[in-house]
């Protein structure tokens, strides 16, 4: 991977943060050495920071198809579709392969496209799924789908396409070539670069979409010129504030009593950026959100209201600014079961 440097701006307290200039390593270097399996691992825990705020339900892990064949990762999505995750850690792990990466998550999909109905995905791939990782809910799983879906859901609209991510450290020219020419013919693939950068003693997790980029066509390898780098525009994000940043403003206070969207009666006591009390237990925002939705991955803001049937603390920090985007979102609340934090 190339040897630059980001800054990023680094939350150290309630309203502080300092600047720094970091630079990235791999999953294979030796201030980081982590296997495909860790990573995905934290990703299956973490899906908001590759998929953002969306209802989603990871149904499946390591699913094997008739061949032998692994697929990563498998995500229901509200539209009824599944997106396809494939990881590695770096381009030399991709070009590992006889099989082309993003051969191998097409593959997968082409498998995927044979569950036709909500009940053919529990029975052979979230059910099986539940009882490796998740057995106390087993029982739960047609209503965790539900939950997703919604009841109301017709199998007519189930699973009508398949939706390709591809993760990794770094990605071969080819591979985006290939990706991009998909794009431009009706295939949703995306790729995602996920670098460490070493900061202290934790390592910072930057998150960067490379496809689809602002414009497709610079991904696209030409036969005049052959394999070149891929070029990347500059893009300008409005930057969100966090709970911290919230809580300094007086838009959150300490004390506060907030809501769960949709269930006035699940509330809690904000302790401070990154824990309330719920039921005299002190416990991250992050779980209390999670437990209340059953889901595996959220994102606070857009499930918690600062009074019943009031607006979301997204409705609240973003009043005034259509153009907020979430996807550059820090925040110390989010916890992610790891000392990775995503770039700021």
């Amino acid at each position: 991977m190339n040897s630059k440097i980001v800054s990023v701006s680094v939350a150290i307290g309630t309203g502080i943060t300092m600047e720094a200039e970091l630079t990235p390593t791999g999953f294979g270097g030796e201030s980081m050495q982590l296997t495909e399996s860790q990573i995905e691992t934290f990703l299956a825990a973490n899906l908001n920071l590759l998929l953002g705020d969306n209802d989603l339900r990871l149904v499946g892990r390591q699913v094997r198809n008739e061949m032998g064949g692994a697929c990563d990762l498998v995500v229901l999505d509200s539209e009824g579709d599944l997106i396809i995750i494939e990881i590695k850690r770096d381009v030399k792990d991709c070009n590992a392969r006889t099989e082309a990466f993003e051969m191998q998550a097409i593959r997968y999909a082409a498998n995927f496209s044979r569950i036709e109905t909500v009940d053919d995905l529990l029975t052979r791939v979230y059910i099986p799924y539940l009882k490796s990782y998740d057995a106390n809910n087993v029982e739960n799983a047609a209503s965790l789908i539900d939950g997703v879906l919604g009841k109301g859901f017709s199998n007519d609209r189930f699973n009508k396409r398949q939706k390709i991510m591809l993760i990794a450290s770094g990605f071969d020219p080819e591979v985006l070539s290939s990706c991009a020419w998909l794009r431009k013919n009706g295939i949703e693939i995306s790729c995602i670069q996920i670098t460490p950068v070493p900061y202290c003693d934790k390592h910072l997790l930057v998150i960067e979409k490379i496809l689809p980029p602002p414009h497709m066509d610079d991904m696209i390898v030409t036969v005049r010129h052959g394999k070149r780098e891929p070029t990347k525009s500059d893009r300008i994000r409005t930057k969100l504030e966090t709970t911290a940043a919230m809580l300094s403003s007086g838009l959150l206070h300490i004390g506060a009593t907030v809501y769960i969207k949709g269930q006035q009666e699940n509330y809690a006591t904000v302790v401070d950026a990154k824990f309330v009390e719920k039921d005299g237990n002190k416990i991250t925002w992050n779980d209390w959100v999670k437990k209340a939705k059953k889901l595996d991955a959220v994102s606070i803001y857009h499930h918690v209201t600062l009074e019943p049937g009031g607006e979301t603390l997204h409705e609240s920090r973003t009043k005034g600014d259509a153009s907020s985007d979430v996807s550059n979102q820090v925040d110390p609340s989010e916890d992610t079961s790891s000392n990775w934090v995503e770039e700021a």
